[in-house]
């Protein structure tokens, strides 16, 4: 992902990193990269666990007390209520206006 970057590439990583030496190293590699914190209402991250079928249901909301944890974000995004078209446009306009 780095290489990609650095070679000019456009990446978007949607990833969870949740062990300290691997968030150093994610920031480290990913120089100007705009980091968004995207947050959500646990009863919410829980309804959505049990709507995909596919999910660990208590895996989001056991892990959303300490995913933000060491993180500095660029912006931070509530996704609980907010469509997703608004989202992705604020972090496009983010982007733009760098």
């Amino acid at each position: 992902m780095a290489n990609m970057s650095h070679d000019g590439f456009d990446v978007v990583i949607d990833h969870c990193i949740i062990d300290p030496t691997e968030r150093e190293q994610a920031q480290n590699l990913l120089i100007g990269a705009l980091w968004v914190g995207v947050m959500c209402d646990v009863e919410e991250l829980i309804r959505r666990e049990s709507v995909h079928g596919d999910r660990y249901v208590g895996f989001a909301s056991g892990t959303s007390a300490v995913v933000h944890q060491g993180m500095n974000y660029d912006m931070v995004l509530d996704t609980t209520s907010t469509p997703s078209e608004e989202l992705a446009q604020s972090i496009c306009d983010a982007i733009l206006h760098r």
